[in-house]
C-alpha cells in the first residue's frame, strides 16, 4: 500500500441494520494497525509507521479526526512517532483515566499516558 493511503472510515446504519452511508473520517495515514475506543465513544487509531507513527482520535458523530499528541512521560517514544499497535483506559477514576498504548516491537512495550 502506498504511503499516506491508509485512513479510517465509519459506516452509519439505520434503525433497521440497512447501510445508509459510508464516509471515510480520516485520511493520509500509514499502516494503520490496532487501536480502541474511548469511554466517550470515539475511536483511536494507531499507526505502525517507524519514527513517524502517530495516533488520531476519531469522533464517529462529530464526523471529525484529531491528532493525538501523548504526553511528555520522559519515555523514548514521548511527543513523537513510533509503530503504535493499540490502545486501553483505565477509567475507574473517570475525571483522571489512564491510557496505554502499546508498541509493536520485540521489547512490546507499553506506554501509558
Amino acid at each position: 500500500m502506498p504511503s499516506g493511503s491508509g485512513g479510517v472510515g465509519a459506516i452509519y446504519f439505520d434503525s433497521s441494520g440497512e447501510v445508509v452511508e459510508y464516509q471515510k473520517l480520516l485520511s493520509g495515514t500509514s499502516m494503520n494497525c490496532g487501536g480502541g475506543r474511548t469511554y466517550w465513544n470515539t475511536w483511536v487509531t494507531c499507526e505502525e509507521n517507524g519514527t513517524i507513527g502517530r495516533i488520531f482520535e476519531v469522533d464517529p458523530i462529530a464526523r471529525t479526526s484529531t491528532l493525538t499528541v501523548l504526553g511528555d512521560d520522559g519515555s523514548q517514544n514521548s511527543g513523537r512517532g513510533s509503530n503504535f499497535e493499540s490502545m486501553a483506559f483505565d477509567n475507574r477514576s473517570p475525571e483522571s483515566p489512564d491510557f496505554y498504548v502499546t508498541t509493536d516491537s520485540d521489547r512490546g512495550e507499553i506506554l501509558r499516558f
